[in-house]
């Protein structure tokens, strides 16, 4: 008798696959934004219902082949039931997390100069966030939900007194989502990337 059944391990797979997939592709693409993975990650929550379903009449024909409820079949069937249901909320909660990231506007601010922002905030209609202090070498980042029309600006402070008005977007409105990144270059000066 094999320890392991063909059955079993199939809906094993079943349960791993989508789930690890479904992770690694918004892992990817929470760093790169690139449109095609989220494309990607639509068809391995359709795909991963297909496959899940699989894995579930592969259990069923494995729990059929065992003639006793054993410790250790009991286990078996915990980890094969915890694996295909864990694929629901995993994906529920990234497809949220998504959403989240795509409609919210994320600025990082690193300074790269010899003083520190003794004061740094981002600033909408709605929105006065603080980031710093934030010492040479360091960065802050905040993801923003932004709930209005308007402008994104920066204003910043040096410990020298030096001030800093920087528009990050000329318009920001609700779920209308964007990245910059704003470095405060080793001479002071201010450059923005938006990604």
């Amino acid at each position: 008798m094999r320890i392991i059944s063909h059955s079993f391990g199939r809906s094993i797979l079943c349960g791993l696959a989508p789930l690890l997939t479904g992770i690694a592709v918004f892992r990817v693409w929470e760093k790169t934004r690139w449109m095609p993975l989220m494309t990607a990650g639509v068809a391995i929550i359709a795909l991963g219902v297909i496959v899940t379903v699989a894995g579930g009449v592969f259990f069923a024909r494995d729990r059929r082949s065992q003639t006793a409820w054993n410790p250790a079949s009991r286990a078996r069937a915990a980890l094969a039931v915890g694996l295909l249901v864990a694929c629901y909320p995993t994906a529920l909660w990234l497809t949220l997390e998504a959403a989240e990231i795509y409609t919210s506007y994320t600025v990082e601010i690193r300074n790269e100069s010899p003083e520190t922002l003794t004061s740094c905030r981002l600033v909408t209609t709605r929105i006065d966030e603080e980031l710093g202090p934030i010492a040479p070498g360091e960065s802050a980042t905040r993801r923003l939900s932004i709930q209005t029309d308007g402008e994104l600006r920066c204003l910043a402070r040096t410990s020298t007194g030096t001030r800093h008005r920087i528009l990050v977007e000329g318009y920001v409105t609700l779920n209308l989502g964007g990245d910059a990144r704003l470095t405060f270059g080793e001479q002071g000066n201010p450059i923005l990337e938006r990604r």
